[in-house]
């Protein structure tokens, strides 16, 4: 409440006044900007630093300017291909403000920016860089915003640029005064607090504190209490009674001082926090370190890529990818014979397709995490209107498997094309195409062995090393095709074509309608009976569409018979579909609802599972209660098979001996709170298994169960 306070004291002036420039308002900051190069050379990053000289008796702020306040900004106008990298701020100071803590500068402070001019400017050329600088600065009775245009014009020239001496003093302070790196940083979330080590770090120093990036996290204390380790140092940061800190990322400044107060070093901090437990309960023992998944691959972002090479490549065995691959396999017996260049298009095209496709999921897992969401693997299928869409387009490839129509051979006609051309492989360069795609959308869903640490480790980096995560595991589900396309000679290890192309072609059929039938289940879960009657009314649409289309539409039909059955199947399609979307707004149970109905069932009671709570996991493990977390969703079909082994009889006796509470973290729907409770273990899928023990320690099981496995985790818990 005190915080809220003084921000509303602050606010008010802010409220009766409009921002001012320097010159008009007679405000305490003079601004000006420099070049550190006296011209511009095509292609080569220069610096431009902002200077801010601040009377005495007021301060400006930093980028987090702490319990009150607002930092500096600078708004780039540049030139068409001129980019402006992020501000580099230097140390700021530790402002106590009656009860609050800010973060400014006093005197000066110089704002760095890189700009990277294009290959493409001409020798001689006037270049004007401007920017339009906000700021608001205070003293210890009143607070005045301000702003001032700025402006810079510099010549291009083809030789490298001299250093502007004029401006050299500038930019020697303000690298004086930039906080150093240090890459070996750990943080890990601990009792209220979190501890952040350094490893290889030997300077000796009084007095640490540290400056957080963001408000929120870390609580602002008077000195930070450090410990030796074997490596380094350990900084043990309080963090805000209210805030979860585990799964974020711990962005700062470690300042460090001597014994009079000088300022030894500030070191920039970047590091995930991993989740609390200091101990993880191992099978058969203990041990003082967690598992490799939880710890977020301290092995390296290389064995990352190397783990999720083969997640991916281990998706392609998923009951729900099955089908689809098989089909892309089908196609490849089909290609016998056919040209080496044919068949490696085919497998690069398919390849391509999961590319583009998991470029795109990973581009809008980005995005949306960039804007606050907490998304996760498979988290288009949390929306039951894309559920919806991808039932009904499986249910509609099934159809076609069984002959009821044909894909492409009326588009191969208009081409001109022979039928055999229109039959070959999966119907051309675009359905091989559409071959990735389809797998990726099917395969996102299940989350295998190697695969769920990788994608929580991935959420943890930056956009550019995000994205290589998810290009290894693309390359890993359609590196054996890719083999088969470069190699056409392991074709001859494939069985030859033969009638019983046929047969199979049918049986995968069966299998889309299987696929579909999960769908549907999923989509059930989400929605309700009236929703799932819509659904299911649709399919019975597209059916009538597709057996229009397949019986009247075919290139054997008359030109008109084609045309009419064409229009009419388009109509009753179209009509299908808007089912389907219409379908996906229609009564949405209740979260806990649909919670207790993704109960594993059997002979136990349903009721012995509670749905998760974040607050009634706290509760059970003050009271030293061991608890088991099931973290599942219905459309991830390892945790349906884990099911089964949950049910086992004897784990359920041995659970209800040892008076395991057990709780069930339903993630068909979206839940940030289930969400925010995985990015703590460093994943953003399921499966995922937890068993708190009654001492706190706390176990993370393997993704793939078997009763034995649960029972020897079990043994580990104290009676």
């Amino acid at each position: 409440m005190s915080k809220i306070i003084r921000l509303l004291f602050l606010a008010l002036p802010l409220l009766f006044s409009l921002p001012l420039s320097a010159a008009e308002s007679g405000q305490p900051v003079k601004a000006q900007i420099y070049s550190e190069e006296t011209a511009v050379q095509p292609g080569r990053p220069f610096w431009v630093a902002v200077r801010l000289d601040i009377d005495e008796g007021w301060h400006a702020y930093w980028k987090n300017p702490g319990d009150a306040g607002f930092a500096s900004s600078i708004d780039w106008q540049l030139p068409e291909g001129f980019e402006a990298e992020e501000i580099r701020w230097p140390t700021p100071e530790r402002i106590e403000a009656g009860e609050g803590i800010n973060y400014g500068y006093h005197d000066a402070v110089t704002l760095l920016t890189k700009v990277t001019p294009p290959d493409t400017i001409k020798e001689g050329e006037e270049i004007e860089i401007d920017a339009d600088l906000t700021w608001l600065v205070c003293s210890d009775t009143s607070c005045l915003p301000g702003s001032q245009p700025l402006s810079l014009t510099l010549k291009t020239t083809a030789d490298t640029p001299e250093i502007n001496a004029d401006a050299a003093a500038v930019f020697s302070d303000v690298r004086e005064k930039l906080p150093s790196e240090h890459r070996k940083a750990r943080a890990k979330a601990n009792d209220r607090a979190i501890e952040l080590e350094l490893t290889g770090f030997d300077r000796s120093f009084d007095h640490a504190y540290f400056y957080p990036e963001m408000s929120g996290v870390v609580r602002d204390v008077d000195e930070i209490a450090v410990n030796t380790s074997e490596s380094g140092y350990v900084f043990r940061l309080p963090v805000d009674e209210e805030a979860d800190s585990s799964g974020q990322a711990l962005k700062g400044l470690l300042v460090l001082k001597n014994s009079s107060g000088g300022q030894i070093d500030a070191i920039e901090v970047s590091a995930p926090v991993l989740g609390e437990g200091e101990e993880v309960a191992m099978a058969g023992g203990s041990s003082s370190a967690m598992e490799p998944s939880a710890l977020q691959f301290q092995g390296g972002f290389f064995w990352a890529l190397l783990l999720a090479f083969a997640g991916g490549a281990i998706l392609n065995l998923m009951p729900c990818v099955l089908p689809v691959i098989s089909l892309k396999i089908f196609s490849f017996v089909k290609m016998a014979g056919e040209s080496r260049w044919k068949v490696a298009k085919h497998g690069l095209l398919f390849t391509l397709g999961v590319l583009v496709s998991f470029w795109t999921l990973a581009g809008v897992l980005i995005s949306l995490q960039a804007y606050g969401q907490m998304v996760g693997w498979g988290f288009q299928l949390q929306e039951p209107i894309f559920v919806a869409l991808l039932a009904a387009l499986l249910f509609v490839f099934g159809l076609s498997l069984f002959g009821l129509f044909e894909v492409g051979t009326m588009f191969s006609s208009w081409a001109g094309q022979k039928e055999s051309d229109a039959k070959q492989g999966s119907g051309g360069a675009a359905s091989a195409f559409m071959s990735g795609v389809l797998a990726t959308a099917v395969a996102t869903p299940c989350t295998g062995p190697f695969l769920g640490s990788a994608l929580g480790f991935a959420m943890t980096l930056s956009a550019p090393l995000s994205l290589m995560i998810f290009t290894s595991i693309a390359l890993g589900m359609s590196f054996p095709y890719l083999l088969i396309s470069a190699y056409p000679p392991l074709i001859r290890f494939l069985p030859k074509p033969g009638k019983w192309m046929v047969t199979f072609k049918e049986f995968l059929g069966f299998c889309m309608i299987a696929t579909t039938l999960w769908l549907v289940w999923v989509f059930g879960a989400q929605t309700g009976y009236d929703a799932l009657f819509t659904l299911l009314s649709a399919f019975l649409i597209l059916s009538v569409a597709c057996w229009i289309y397949g019986k009247w539409a075919s290139p054997m039909q008359k030109r008109p018979v084609r045309i009419a059955a064409l229009t009419i199947a388009l109509l009753i399609g179209v009509f299908g579909f808007y089912e389907v979307v219409r379908s996906s707004a229609q009564d949405f149970p209740s979260d806990e609802l649909v919670a207790m109905a993704d109960v594993p069932s059997g002979e136990r009671n349903i009721r012995s599972w509670e749905p998760f709570s974040k607050q009634r996991l706290e509760e059970l493990k003050k009271q030293g209660k061991p608890v088991f977390i099931d973290f599942t969703a219905k459309w991830c079909l390892i945790c349906q098979t884990n099911h089964k082994v949950l049910e086992n009889q004897e784990v359920a006796d041995e659970m209800a001996r040892r008076g395991v509470v057990k709780m069930l973290a339903d993630w068909t729907k979206k839940n940030p709170e289930i969400s925010e409770e995985l990015r703590k273990f460093g994943r953003s899928s399921v499966p995922l298994y937890i068993l708190y023990g009654t001492d706190g320690k706390t176990a993370i099981l393997p993704q793939v169960l078997t009763p034995d496995t649960i029972l020897d985790y079990l043994g580990t818990i104290e009676e």
